[in-house]
């Protein structure tokens, strides 16, 4: 960390032939600078943990959005996947391949917020519900295609059906065996069950209110981020 602050300046476009970039953990604000997409032979992109708002421009925002998500397998291993951003589709016009966005509803099954299957454009907004699912995902040991999830039943359904009085019965059974067996913190200090189910509660809760059927109705990725830090706080302090 640079304990960088303040904006990313526009000159940043003239790095042409960098090929990754590492912005992450410091205090920068502001929209990221158009110029950014004149990086031509930029492959990583970090810049995780700052205040920076708006979309990732152009090119870089469209083809590195889809590389730097993640899905789970079956053993909940982290795989790069697409969210359910629209596909960059390869076209071909005579002999010179070309590429361009389509309208066709493209992504990863049970990570489409239900607004892209209404013809809605890839958003922000949409991102937050593919986080959400993936949340969801990770705690309760389900993936949203999961077999039982059958008719209208879905992932967030059965999540909010046990949400938050039965936030247990949800939860991952391998999930809840480690949680017995992690009874101190970092400190040695005794964690009471109260606790650990509140903030499981909590993470629960991110995961549903990223997941709301309505665009609007669901928080940001910088409230998520600003909550599960709380709970990671109250965890190890």
């Amino acid at each position: 960390m640079n304990s960088l602050n303040g904006t990313i300046p526009e000159e940043i476009g003239l790095l042409k032939s960098v090929v990754g970039i590492d912005l992450s953990m410091n205090h920068l604000s502001g929209n990221i600078p158009s110029s950014i997409k004149d990086c031509l032979s930029l492959e990583n992109l970090f810049m995780a943990d700052n205040m920076l708002s708006g979309p990732i421009p152009g090119a870089i925002g469209e083809v590195k959005a889809l590389e730097t998500n993640i899905l789970l397998d079956e053993d909940m291993t982290a795989k790069v996947g697409d969210f359910g951003l629209a596909r960059l589709l390869m076209e071909k016009s005579g002999d010179q391949p070309s590429i361009s966005s389509t309208n066709a509803l493209k992504g990863s099954v049970g990570y489409i917020p239900p607004e892209y299957g209404l013809g809605g454009k890839p958003s922000t907004a949409g991102d937050v519900y593919s986080f959400g699912v993936m949340l969801l995902e990770l705690f309760t040991g389900k993936s949203p295609t999961h077999e039982s999830f059958v008719g209208e039943l879905s992932l967030i359904k059965w999540t909010q059906s046990a949400f938050p009085s039965n936030v247990n019965l949800i939860l991952d059974p391998e999930l809840l065996s480690l949680l017995q067996n992690l009874q101190y913190n970092r400190y040695n200090q005794q964690i009471n069950a109260d606790i650990y189910h509140d903030c499981l509660t909590t993470i629960i809760g991110v995961g549903l209110c990223c997941t709301s059927v309505s665009p609007d109705g669901r928080i940001t990725m910088r409230d998520a981020l600003r909550k599960l830090k709380a709970v990671k706080s109250t965890l190890t302090i």
